[in-house]
């Protein structure tokens, strides 16, 4: 069964990393004026969003962009999103600067911004420990012990 609600959901959530996306672009490029930096933040900040794919295949071994507009994650048993995680963002923030390199920290800061986004629109269902990933892999990945992630 369609559901219009679900997918005006997926378009203003792709819309929201888009345009916080290009807000962080515009930073970077007046500070640098490099057009590159394009690339890192549109990598760190929408497409990380390619870990629900990666979900849904694994969980249902193909790929339907028509069924995942209708399927909605209460149906899954498990809930990887392996790119949704604090750990990895907090290990490269910090390697980036370490090793002071723009394109990583410009990477990696796009990324966190797209997880606290994340966090925030979801954090009163979900709560915060959701989008660390040693906090789903102790919930054995299972859906139904991940606190809120659960959608109609």
């Amino acid at each position: 069964m369609y559901s219009l609600k679900r997918t005006i959901n997926i378009i203003l959530d792709l819309a929201s990393h888009v345009i916080i996306s290009l807000e962080v672009f515009l930073i970077v490029y007046f500070k640098t004026g490099e057009i590159f930096y394009l690339v890192p933040v549109i990598l760190g900040g929408v497409l990380i969003d390619i870990d629900h794919l990666i979900d849904y295949i694994i969980q249902f071994r193909c790929l339907s962009f028509k069924r995942i507009l209708v399927f909605p994650y209460k149906r899954k048993k498990n809930i990887y999103l392996f790119f949704h995680s604090w750990e990895l963002v907090i290990l490269g923030v910090f390697f980036s600067f370490f090793y002071n390199s723009l394109f990583w920290q410009v990477f990696f800061c796009s990324w966190g911004l797209h997880l606290l986004v994340d966090n925030i629109d979801g954090v009163k269902a979900k709560g915060f420990l959701h989008y660390f990933f040693t906090y789903r892999l102790v919930k054995e990945f299972k859906a139904e012990k991940l606190k809120g992630f659960m959608f109609d």
